[in-house]
Parts: C-alpha cells; structure tokens; sequence
C-alpha cells in the first residue's frame, strides 16, 4: 500500500508543480461551466472561458 501511495505521489508531483495555480484554473473552469451556459453568450463562450485561462496562467507566471 505505501509502494502506491508513493507512486501516486510521484504522479501528482510530476503533473502539478503550483497547486495554487491549478486550484485557480480548476475554479475558473467550474465557474464557467456553471455560469457560461446561462449567459447565452453564444460563439463567445469558448474566446472567454480562454481568456480567463489565459489570464490566471499569466498573472502566476509573472515574476
């Protein structure tokens, strides 16, 4: 059982190095899976769920 738990381990510290940034991304996304169908937004839905990646994963990796 610990050999698995390590290996786990080994995996999420492989995939995620910034847990505050993926828990934002993972936010927005359920944000916006919630609240863009209800916007009627249209075509604009894509462009905007996006940009809000886009703006997360710039804001963290700025320096």
């Amino acid at each position: 059982m610990r050999v698995l738990r390590r290996c786990l381990v080994e995996a999420w510290d492989l995939f995620v190095d910034d847990v505050t940034t993926v828990s934002m991304l993972l936010c927005w996304i359920a944000a916006a899976w919630l609240l863009l169908p209800l916007l009627t937004l249209g075509v604009w839905s894509g462009p905007l769920l996006f940009a809000g990646l886009a703006a997360i994963i710039a804001l963290r990796t700025r320096g």
